[in-house]
């Protein structure tokens, strides 16, 4: 594999599931292809540790970095995973999901800027829009506190500096 498109996976693979995603994208990097319990006992980690490496495994599949095929093991009818890296282009897959977390994002900053908010000055409530505000005649739902307004510029403005933060990295 080409260096550099190997140093991409590692970075990917560590910024979504820490030094433990990046050792086990070592490791599968290494092998070729190769089963959840024989990463488990390269890294030395006993049973229960290993449903950790598998939900790694797993949140790395779903991100698009691996891929498995699956087969029955005849002696205890429990499936074996073959875990390898996915034959997709890594920078196409972390274009896509950057893409879907820009769109969350502004999706998010559009309706800070569009909505009004209130809160209850006595109770730890999840904040009201102005139309859920005026539907309770500006009081609490829990306790009927009169609602106070608030401020949300701090949260606009960090939403803005990271779309602008994420729209200037490239892969």
């Amino acid at each position: 594999m080409i260096s550099s498109l190997r140093n991409f996976i590692l970075k990917f693979a560590e910024t979504l599931t820490g030094k433990e995603g990046r050792r086990i994208i070592e490791i599968i990097l290494e092998h070729g292809e190769i089963t959840d319990e024989e990463i488990g006992k390269i890294l030395g980690k006993n049973e229960e540790e290993l449903n950790e490496i598998r939900s790694i495994l797993h949140r790395l599949y779903d991100s698009g970095i691996l891929r498995y095929k699956r087969e029955r093991d005849p002696s205890t009818g429990w499936f074996i995973y073959y875990w390898k890296i996915a034959d997709e282009d890594p920078e196409i897959i972390y274009k896509q999901r950057k893409r879907k977390v820009l769109e969350k994002l502004k999706r998010r900053l559009n309706y800070e800027k569009s909505n009004t908010f209130y809160i209850c000055p006595n109770r730890d409530i999840p904040r009201l829009t102005f139309e859920e505000a005026f539907n309770n005649m500006f009081r609490c739902p829990v306790c009927n506190a009169i609602l106070e307004p608030y401020e949300n510029s701090s949260i606009i403005k960090e939403l803005e500096d990271i779309v602008k933060k994420l729209e200037k990295i490239d892969p």
